[in-house]
């Protein structure tokens, strides 16, 4: 797992630049296919602290995989 920090964008701005990173990682060549799972969480809408903005990133991203992995899950939908 990793962490993209995007200064001043909003959920909402962030999702269609996940979504195209996770385009460009299914269209990288390897053995097996790669997909990307995304959970966003935006300051200070989901969460004012970090432990809890990290938590609810997180838990958007176990609900995106139990969505059936390769989406983008928003922590407030």
């Amino acid at each position: 797992e990793f962490a993209v920090l995007l200064p001043g964008l909003e959920a909402d701005d962030a999702r269609p630049l996940m979504d195209r990173l996770r385009d460009a990682v299914a269209a990288l060549s390897f053995r097996s296919p790669l997909q990307v799972s995304v959970g966003i969480a935006s300051w200070p809408r989901d969460a004012t602290e970090v432990e809890s903005l990290l938590l609810c990133a997180d838990t958007a991203l176990y609900s995106a995989k139990r969505l059936g992995k390769n989406r983008t899950a928003l922590a407030s939908a």
